[in-house]
C-alpha cells in the first residue's frame, strides 16, 4: 500500500508541467468557510524540470496567485508533489484575500426556496476564511484583486501555472478580467452563430460588448493569436467564404482592423480555446 502524503501548513509542493518545467505553491492556509479547501500561494517562477531551488529562494519570489483546492487530491492524482517545508511569509496578509463569485441562483434566508437572478446582481463575496455576504454588483475597486472563490479543480490550477488564467465557461469573467502571463501564447475563436447552440446561453456564455463589436456581419468567425494581453495575429472569415489575414506588421484591411482591446475583455468560452495547430491550419488556408 502506497503511503499517504501527510499534508500540512507550511508544506511546499512541485508541479511538473508538459515534461518542460515546473512551478511551485506553498499550502498557507485552511478556509472553514469554503468546504474546508486549502488556501495555496502559487509562485511565478517557472522551473527547469533539472533545477534544485532553494525553498527560501521559493517562497521569496513573486507570488502569481491565491486559491482554493484539495492539496491530497492532486497529490494522488500524481498533478504535483510535496519537496519540503517553509515559513508562510506575509502571513497576516492572508485575511485581506477577497474572494467572490456571481450567482444566478439564490435563496431567501431560512428558506429552502430557490429562485434564478440576475447573476450581476448578487455578487457573493468574502474574506479568507469568513462567510461570504451578497453585495449585490461587483464594485469596479474589487475587479482587479478578487478571486474566483470556490475549491478548484487540479486541472484549473495547473491551467492558471500555464497561461495565468482558467480555460472556462463563467459568469465570473464577464465582469473579471482573465490576465495571461506576458509570455503565454493564447489561440481562440470567436463565433456568435455557434454559440448560440451552447447550453442555455442566457445563463452560462455572456461574451459582452466588445465581442459583439467586434463581428460585423452575422455568420462571421474570428480566429485569434495573443501574446500577453494583445492580439498578434487575426484571421476573418466571413459568411461568403472569404479570408483576411490580419497582424501586427498589417492590422488594417477591407475595413477591419486586428482587435486592439485586452484578451480579458472577452468573456471567452471553454469551447473557443485552440491549439496553436488548429489555428496555424486555418491561417494556412487563407
Amino acid at each position: 500500500m502506497a503511503k499517504r502524503t501527510v499534508t500540512r501548513i507550511g508544506d511546499i509542493f512541485c508541479a511538473e508541467i508538459d515534461n518542460e518545467y515546473k512551478c511551485y505553491f506553498q499550502y498557507v492556509g485552511k478556509d472553514s468557510f469554503m468546504l474546508g479547501g486549502a488556501l495555496i500561494r502559487v509562485f511565478r517562477k517557472k522551473y527547469p524540470l533539472d533545477a534544485n531551488p532553494d525553498l527560501t529562494d521559493v517562497i521569496n519570489g513573486e507570488i502569481g496567485f491565491h486559491t482554493l483546492t484539495y492539496i491530497q487530491v492532486g497529490t494522488k492524482l500524481g498533478a504535483w508533489y510535496k519537496v519540503g517545508k517553509a515559513p508562510i511569509l506575509n502571513q497576516e496578509q492572508l485575511c485581506n484575500l477577497i474572494f467572490g463569485d456571481p450567482r444566478y441562483m439564490i435563496s431567501p434566508d431560512g428558506t429552502l426556496e430557490t429562485y434564478y437572478v440576475n447573476p450581476f446582481d448578487h455578487w457573493f463575496v468574502r474574506r479568507f476564511n469568513e462567510p461570504s455576504k451578497d453585495i449585490g454588483k461587483l464594485p469596479d475597486y474589487l475587479k482587479g484583486c478578487i478571486e474566483y472563490d470556490g475549491v478548484h479543480p487540479r486541472s484549473s490550477i495547473i491551467e492558471r501555472m500555464k497561461y495565468g488564467y482558467v480555460i472556462g465557461s463563467s459568469f465570473f469573467y464577464a465582469e473579471v478580467k482573465r490576465k495571461p502571463w506576458p509570455e503565454t501564447e493564447s489561440f481562440t475563436a470567436l463565433n456568435l452563430k455557434r454559440a448560440e447552440s451552447y447550453t442555455n446561453l442566457s445563463y452560462y456564455h455572456v461574451y459582452g460588448d466588445t465581442a459583439e463589436s467586434v463581428v460585423k456581419t452575422d455568420g462571421e468567425i474570428h480566429y485569434f493569436h495573443f501574446h500577453g494581453d494583445r492580439a498578434i495575429r487575426e484571421i476573418v472569415v466571413k459568411a461568403d467564404g472569404s479570408v483576411i489575414h490580419l497582424s501586427s506588421a498589417e492590422p488594417k484591411k477591407d475595413g477591419y482592423e486586428l482587435f486592439s482591446g485586452e484578451f480579458g475583455d472577452i468573456n471567452w468560452h471553454a469551447y473557443d480555446f485552440l491549439t496553436r495547430k488548429a489555428f496555424d491550419a486555418q491561417w494556412e488556408k487563407g
